[in-house]
């Protein structure tokens, strides 16, 4: 489980974006998708392609996981 502090530094970095990106994760979960199912692993949304840096792509990799995961759990 990742812990409050984390998500304090990630909430930092840009709000807006996370939660999107958390929103985004919590929808698929309801609409039935997979973990597997994140958009963000496909291959014209790795940082090899858009340019971003790893650490960008994994802040919101973990948000919309986070979502998915939180969306499981209730």
């Amino acid at each position: 489980m990742v812990g409050l502090t984390y998500w304090k530094d990630l909430m930092t970095r840009d709000p807006s974006s996370i939660h999107d990106w958390f929103a985004k994760g919590s929808q698929a979960r309801a609409d039935g998708l997979t973990i597997i199912d994140n958009p963000l692993y496909a291959k014209s949304a790795l940082p090899a392609v858009t340019g971003e840096t790893l650490q960008e792509w994994q802040t919101k990799v973990d948000a919309w996981e986070a979502g998915f995961n939180q969306a499981k759990a209730a």
